[in-house]
């Protein structure tokens, strides 16, 4: 995982990003996962790497913020279920997940509210500046 070291740290200072937490999933942007803190971006960017078992992360800092989770539609889509079910069991206060197509445009996307998910426009997410 990277991005998180400094979403940790943010979090023990009182502190939250203001547009949430954007996870991604495979291989989307993992240059913003490193460089958001330094950038000023209105979001973290965690970015969860292929080697990494999601059902063992802790992704506590999610708890209370929003969280947007991308990923290639078209590509390890069980492992993108599990991204979704680990974030969920974390508590952040909305859930959208967006899966990206082959040219890593959103092709679909659902919001989880009120515990239930529902397809949304998927152009509406905003997901390279959060």
């Amino acid at each position: 995982m990277t991005g998180h070291q400094a979403l940790l740290a943010m979090r023990r200072n009182g502190y939250a990003p203001a547009q949430g937490v954007r996870l991604d999933v495979g291989f989307v942007d993992p240059h913003s996962a490193q460089n958001w803190h330094r950038r000023g971006m209105p979001c973290a960017v965690v970015h969860l790497h292929d080697a990494d078992d999601i059902t063992r992360l802790d992704l506590r800092f999610l708890l209370g913020l929003d969280a947007v989770i991308v990923g290639p539609a078209y590509q390890a889509p069980e492992r993108f279920v599990l991204a979704v079910a680990a974030v969920q069991r974390h508590h952040p206060a909305s859930i959208v997940a967006v899966g990206l197509d082959d040219e890593h445009i959103a092709a679909e996307a659902q919001r989880f509210a009120g515990g239930v998910w529902a397809q949304i426009n998927p152009r509406g997410v905003r997901l390279w500046s959060c």
